[in-house]
């Protein structure tokens, strides 16, 4: 399959070669299991039988959104990933099989966590921790689960990475492939230090506190943006030295074919 077209379109992935071929079995059954959690995810398995139904339905679909695009994201990842390097080796197969699985968990915590968020913004916190029979340090248990899946889903997708720059001779990644490879392996462990600091949050806070361990996302927009600008900057820096080492090259190998030129008259 070509894939030039789609990389062209796809922001920060002109300059990687795409190593992967034909959608692999591996692939294959990780897009399955991906599209199972979204199943899971949907908001009902019935279709409303009345207008206060249909309501009650709605109301639960911004869940659903948000749910469906932090799932999508891992999604992305895992897509570029194997897009990128075209590995199916053990440590890979290991791997992904950690990552399906935790996908599998995570989709429920995610599930819960999101529509306790949406039953807090469209009917208030009291109602919504008795909707979900939750109380302060019960609301401190669910961040922390979720934060647990949330930072394994990203560790998980960084040690590929890891793998992955370790494998870079036989891979023949080039310079700026490397950097691009450090980028995706710091853009993981950022992810995950986040959960990970938010389930700790929610562990350790005293009560009635624990329920703010969530504000440690609100520090993901944060710090990627001064990530991403940082790592682009080492990746132009790279772009660079490759140009100039191409011109070296060339200009090197037009003064050889002028000396051969001189040397044969």
């Amino acid at each position: 399959m070509d894939w030039s077209y789609l990389q062209q379109k796809i922001p920060f992935e002109k300059n990687f070669r795409w190593r992967g071929g034909e959608v692999s079995r591996v692939e294959a059954f990780t897009d399955a299991v991906f599209a199972l959690s979204a199943t899971l995810l949907v908001v009902s398995t019935e279709v409303p039988s009345s207008y206060a139904g249909l309501i009650a339905t709605m109301k639960l679909f911004p869940a659903f959104a948000l749910s469906f695009v932090l799932l999508l994201l891992a999604w992305y990842f895992h897509f570029i990933h194997f897009r990128r390097y075209g590995l199916e080796d053990g440590t890979t197969m290991l791997l992904n099989i950690a990552l399906l699985f935790v996908v599998l968990f995570y989709v429920y915590p995610l599930k819960f966590m999101i529509g306790f968020l949406s039953a807090w913004v469209a009917d208030g916190m009291n109602a919504a921790l008795a909707s979900f029979g939750l109380n302060s340090v019960t609301v401190g248990r669910m961040l922390a689960i979720y934060g647990v899946g949330f930072a394994l889903m990203y560790v998980i997708l960084g040690l590929m990475a890891v793998h992955a720059l370790r494998l870079r001779e036989e891979l023949e990644l080039n310079e700026v492939e490397v950097v691009m490879t450090r980028t995706l392996i710091s853009t993981h462990a950022i992810q995950a230090g986040v959960g990970g600091l938010s389930a700790l949050l929610a562990l350790t806070l005293p009560d009635p506190f624990q329920g703010t361990a969530g504000c440690a996302y609100m520090l993901l927009p944060i710090i990627h943006p001064i990530h991403g600008r940082r790592e682009n900057r080492k990746e132009q820096e790279a772009l660079d030295l490759m140009a100039m080492a191409e011109g070296k090259n060339g200009g090197d190998s037009s003064a050889v074919r002028e000396e051969e030129k001189k040397t044969g008259n």
